[in-house]
């Protein structure tokens, strides 16, 4: 069962401010206004108003990221066609990591891999140590989503490792987040939870909402699996308040989720349903095929629950096509464990031992003894180069968080 929020942190920040609460309409009519005033620098090879133009792209598509996909795709061609003309590396760098952020929501891994490593190799040439961490993050995710736990992990750390030095709390904030949800998803709770409180305040330090959301969406998680479903409620009630205050669609339908599993582990099922199709229609509305394939699997299994078998199939059909679609291997062995349970349930036992056998295949792929032992190995490394980092900056001011 996952209980877990992506936090996607794009770094790459423009090179003209713009305020959180700036409005598509005020992008869209700044747009407007500069395709018709655009002016030469004679001091400079490249077009003040191709820079321009290439930053307000980038600020569009990524605020439509979440909520229309296509219209995101479409700024983030323009921004990285507009780059590619001036030359200018580090809007090429910005322009593909949006499009792998997108590539990420639409369920293509593999392409938002491609695109994070160009980004990466852009970024690396230019040298800026917060866009070099930003996609070392976000790398660490693709690979989470993917199974790959000791690529996440050691991705995650490469990204914390810049962030410390660099006194960033909220940044840092999302690296103890991120590696929560990779000892979660291995079982290690208390590790998970351990990095979960660290990274909610630091959140709490920098006043960042977002990242409140995140952190307590996560703790919630835990609380649910330790069967304390009241705290579990508690906390996923406030993470959803605050993504319903920023409209964000993605994490608004990840607290109906798990809302809804809560409401079926304590066998409130037309509750459960209730916040199950919720997270199914703001993830249709957003295109997020991974998230869309867990609701319907989770509708499925609360139709399982109430033992209404004809109506939990083709909600389980559809989610395993789709999870081999992505070839997420974590919703595939989920998939086929509930597949078995209702041929069981049907009497279909042939069929069902098939079904639990490709479960038992994917749980030991993704948990295996290998990937468990790279784990720890990838942070005994991480711990030796932090101690080296401490006692080498000894002398300067502590990191007041480390």
């Amino acid at each position: 069962m996952r209980f877990l929020l992506l936090l996607i942190f794009l770094t790459a920040f423009s090179r003209v401010c713009f305020s959180q609460n700036t409005t598509i309409d005020s992008l869209e009519n700044e747009l407007q206004l500069l395709h018709t005033t655009k002016v030469k620098s004679a001091n400079n090879s490249c077009d003040i108003g191709d820079t321009l133009e290439i930053n307000i792209l980038y600020q569009l598509s990524k605020t439509y990221r979440e909520s229309d996909p296509e219209k995101a795709q479409l700024y983030a061609n323009q921004s990285l066609a507009l780059a590619q003309k001036n030359s200018n590396k580090k809007g090429q760098a910005d322009a593909y990591h949006n499009m792998a952020a997108i590539q990420y929501n639409n369920g293509d891994y593999d392409k938002s891999l491609e695109l994070y490593n160009l980004s990466l190799t852009l970024r690396n040439q230019i040298g800026n140590k917060k866009d070099i961490a930003g996609s070392y993050l976000n790398i660490a995710l693709v690979y989470w989503d993917k199974g790959n736990f000791p690529e996440a992990l050691s991705n995650n750390f490469k990204a914390l490792k810049l962030y410390e030095t660099m006194n960033d709390k909220t940044l840092t904030a999302g690296c103890y987040n991120n590696l929560g949800m990779i000892y979660d998803d291995q079982g290690n709770q208390a590790q998970a939870i351990k990095n979960y409180l660290f990274a909610l305040k630091l959140f709490e330090d920098a006043n960042d909402a977002k990242g409140i959301s995140i952190a307590t969406f996560n703790i919630g998680g835990i609380y649910d699996s330790k069967g304390a479903f009241d705290k579990a409620l508690e906390n996923y009630t406030r993470s959803l308040k605050l993504n319903e205050e920023a409209n964000d669609k993605k994490n608004m339908a990840q607290c109906f989720n798990n809302i809804g599993e809560t409401n079926a582990k304590l066998k409130l099922f037309d509750k459960a349903l209730e916040n199950f199709n919720r997270a199914l229609k703001l993830n249709n509305e957003i295109n997020n095929r991974n998230s869309i394939t867990y609701n319907k699997l989770n509708i499925a299994r609360t139709y399982i629950e109430q033992k209404k078998y004809s109506a939990a199939f083709p909600f389980l059909t559809d989610a395993l096509s789709m999870a081999q679609e992505l070839d997420d291997a974590d919703n595939i062995m989920e998939c086929h464990h509930a597949m078995s349970i209702l041929d069981s349930a049907k009497g279909n036992f042939a069929q069902s031992m098939v079904h639990y056998k490709l479960y038992i295949d994917y749980r030991d792929k993704l948990f295996n003894e290998t990937n468990t032992k790279k784990l720890v190995e990838t942070q005994m490394l991480y711990e030796f180069d932090k101690e080296n980092l401490l006692q080498k900056h000894s002398r300067k001011k502590k990191m007041p968080w480390l």
